[in-house]
């Protein structure tokens, strides 16, 4: 369970995640992730396309797990959410292209995490994608709201993001989430990286971190505004309600 890098021909490697049911993003993942992509961004040679997957799972990520984390402190809770805006960074600054195959749903934290590469896609069947957050009485972090909206529209960023409402995979594709949907995303991301892999040079990967900056420098701004907001609502007595609740649902399942 946890992380395994798998590094293919034409320098293209693969970020498989493996953590049980759900693929929840416990804080020991969350660790392994971190310093997974730590790794990668100290390679000389960076992959030419990175693969973020679950390795068929039909759920990419359920998001935070709340079991472990429903009743932290808010100074514990902070520095969790601090780690996991940091592994955004690193994704969106690696100096390769970068693509999440999504072959089951993704939803709170799991969607977030996807947001973090250049294109999502999507397979066809009923996963789901989004932000339930308002559900649970808890504000969408402004950082991954900034994010949101770079990779979808102003539009669409605030009505997902507001309603908690959840997208298929059509949706997906219509609103630019995703740039394909296919019967095949694994298949289909491997004829991308080895188009990718064909270009001389590191030109894609330069310029996808030209533009992931931009968007970064945003969101870590919005995140140093409103993180205080951000955990006010995680502790306010509505959120906690429902939290608590929650992780008690999501722990009797195990």
């Amino acid at each position: 369970m946890g992380i395994e890098i798998k590094d293919l021909e034409n320098n293209i490697t693969r970020l498989i995640i493996r953590n049980g049911r759900g693929n929840p993003l416990s804080p020991a993942l969350l660790e392994e992730l971190d310093q997974s992509m730590g790794e990668l961004l100290e390679r000389p040679t960076p992959p030419s396309t990175l693969i973020i997957d679950a390795d068929g799972s039909s759920i990419f990520s359920g998001g935070f797990a709340l079991p472990i984390i429903a009743s932290w402190p808010r100074e514990d809770l902070h520095a969790f959410f601090d780690r996991f805006l940091s592994i955004l960074g690193k994704i969106l600054s690696i100096e390769s292209f970068t693509i999440t195959v999504l072959e089951g749903s993704a939803v709170a934290g799991g969607f977030i995490l996807s947001l973090a590469s250049d294109i999502r896609i999507v397979g066809e069947g009923k996963a789901r994608f989004g932000l339930p957050e308002v559900d649970l009485g808890v504000s969408v972090p402004a950082g991954p709201c900034v994010l949101l909206e770079s990779r979808t529209s102003p539009r669409f960023a605030l009505d997902i993001a507001s309603t908690g409402r959840l997208i298929d995979a059509q949706e997906a594709l219509e609103s630019g989430y995703a740039r394909y949907k296919t019967a095949k995303p694994m298949d289909k991301a491997m004829e991308i990286a080895t188009s990718i892999a064909k270009k001389p040079g590191n030109g894609t990967g330069k310029t996808r971190h030209y533009f992931n900056q931009r968007i970064l420098e945003n969101m870590n701004s919005a995140d140093k505004r409103f993180m205080s907001d951000f955990l006010d609502t995680w502790f306010s007595p509505a959120g906690q309600a429902c939290i608590q609740a929650q992780a008690k649902r999501l722990g009797s399942k195990k």
